[in-house]
């Protein structure tokens, strides 16, 4: 079986190490895996490949790859990948589906915490060696979770992880399509930055009618560094990191080295994308 494994982008922390693919070649030594780290490679190992580990595949290239059977992305998101025409030619398409949802829950309350507590506001006191005790007064009075309901848009492993941290909390847990946000929320966008009208967003925070905001997703990235993002009160930007974190790829690759098994057994792979849904 030849295994193209093609994972560069231009984000580090998401290209697979020469490390991970060798303990690929390890574990399964009857398998051809070849390693595409530059656009050459890559065009080069798709004709003779059988099995895709990547992260973006486009119709021109399933024209030159008549061997393809299955396409394992080593992300959560499909958008990258010409689903329609993998889905005509009958091509099993699976995902690295639940990995995320730790990672991102935590950061989700680290940032919440950190707007709760005011944290932002007291760093820039730091920074100035202010003692700044009597401005925590007013609207800069920091509050609890426990109490206080968090609405998810969209549940599923991660949102099911944040659920749980946030009962852990003491928060009560709603799951919502829409959500109209009263005065004094906090929004938290992890998910999709087309869920959050930003303009919206820059002018609620600007208001005061939002208490805070934590963005790690953005219309586009890298954030240019003259948008009003950047200059709104009560805001947290990390940029696009929130699924950062030591042992990714251990988690991920394993993921990927269970579904082999599977798929050289003739069994059914975890994470598969249905044509139905669209992931």
């Amino acid at each position: 079986m030849n295994v193209l494994v093609s994972i560069q982008q231009p984000v580090r922390a998401w290209q697979i190490p020469q490390g991970a693919v060798a303990s690929l070649r390890e574990r399964f030594p009857h398998v051809t895996f070849v390693h595409a780290v530059d656009a050459e490679q890559r065009a080069d190992g798709l004709p003779a490949c059988e099995v895709a580990y990547t992260w973006i595949l486009s119709a021109a290239e399933l024209a030159r790859a008549p061997r393809l059977r299955w396409v394992h992305t080593s992300a959560v998101a499909v958008e990258t990948l010409c689903l329609p025409e993998l889905f005509a030619r009958g091509v099993l398409v699976s995902n690295t589906r639940g990995v995320q949802a730790t990672p991102i829950a935590e950061h989700v309350f680290a940032t919440v915490l950190a707007l709760a507590k005011q944290l932002p506001f007291a760093l820039e006191q730091q920074r100035h060696a202010r003692w700044a005790q009597n401005e925590f007064a007013g609207d800069r009075l920091p509050w609890l979770l426990r109490g206080r309901t968090l609405g998810l848009i969209g549940v599923g492993t991660i949102g099911g992880e944040i659920a749980r941290l946030a009962r852990a909390f003491g928060m009560t847990v709603i799951a919502t399509r829409r959500a109209r946000m009263k005065r004094g929320s906090v929004l938290v966008n992890v998910g999709r930055a087309r869920i959050v009208q930003t303009a919206a967003l820059v002018d609620a925070l600007h208001a005061g009618h939002l208490a805070g905001a934590s963005l790690d997703v953005y219309p586009q990235e890298p954030l240019p560094s003259d948008h009003p993002l950047w200059t709104c009160p009560n805001i947290i930007l990390t940029p696009h990191t929130s699924g950062f974190r030591h042992g990714h790829w251990e988690e991920v690759v394993e993921l990927f080295a269970d579904n082999l098994m599977r798929f050289e057994k003739g069994e059914e792979v975890q994470y598969r994308v249905r044509e139905e849904l669209g992931y």
